[in-house]
């Protein structure tokens, strides 16, 4: 199957990086950035050029030489469809959604249009990485703004689904963060005006768990967090 990642911060950050490599510690960026540019994976968007550019481990030119690889925005909307396809569009990690020049929806559409090529089929990776951020900082303003990229991305992965037939989505989180709430706004306009929180950390709130398409089904009830993962594995190997 083709394999990818599609991200709002650096490639070489916890989430993205557990999904390409195997490391003693998440703070070895370096070190994470040569284990990803030797990877097969196939699409790799998101940002941490500095890692990969970096003196102590020059492992661009590695990636450079496997995939086309973007360093602008400019470069990103130009790519076409190749097998394979690298964006590094920020020096570690992008800005608020609010600021940012390409949105996670546009990283996925892409990641899905040559992910698909692949008659095996594909798997992807998505991440609405700084919703965390800012729900340690306590920011309700860019929770709800990250909360809506990470949303219309979402939509851009079920619309290919449901066109498909084939495909299973999942979102999911690992875990929340600052006991988050909303409290005040407008369903009718679609708009929040006020929000709180209760912590800086990460809560031990229960997050939520959607499925759609073949296999879906299985997703439901209360779910112990790495059952998600024995699944898709399960699903793969038995093609079920």
């Amino acid at each position: 199957m083709a394999t990818g990642v599609a991200t709002t911060c650096a490639l070489t950050h916890a989430t993205p990086a557990g999904f390409i490599v195997h490391i003693p510690s998440r703070n070895q960026y370096v070190q994470i950035a040569e284990q990803i540019a030797a990877s097969d994976v196939d699409v790799l968007f998101g940002g941490g050029l500095d890692h990969f550019s970096s003196t102590n481990g020059p492992c661009l030119p590695l990636l450079q030489k496997k995939m086309k690889v973007a360093l602008t925005t400019e470069e990103f909307r130009k790519i076409k469809n190749p097998k394979k396809a690298a964006a590094l569009l920020y020096p570690v990690h992008p800005p608020w959604a609010t600021e940012r020049s390409v949105s996670l929806k546009e990283l996925t559409q892409k990641a899905i249009e040559i992910l698909s090529r692949d008659k095996d089929g594909f798997f992807l990776m998505v991440e609405g990485s700084q919703i965390d951020w800012a729900g340690h900082q306590n920011d309700g303003t860019n929770v709800v703004s990250e909360v809506i990229d990470f949303d219309d991305a979402v939509g851009a992965g079920i619309d290919f689904a449901q066109n498909n037939g084939e495909t299973l989505v999942i979102i999911t989180a690992d875990h929340e963060t600052g006991g988050f709430a909303l409290l005040g706004g407008s369903v009718e306009n679609q708009t929040v005006d006020k929000t709180g929180f209760v912590h800086g950390g990460h809560t031990a709130t229960m997050v939520p768990l959607f499925a759609f398409g073949p296999g879906s089904d299985v997703f439901h009830g209360i779910l112990d967090n790495t059952d998600i993962g024995q699944t898709m594995i399960r699903f793969i190997q038995t093609s079920e």
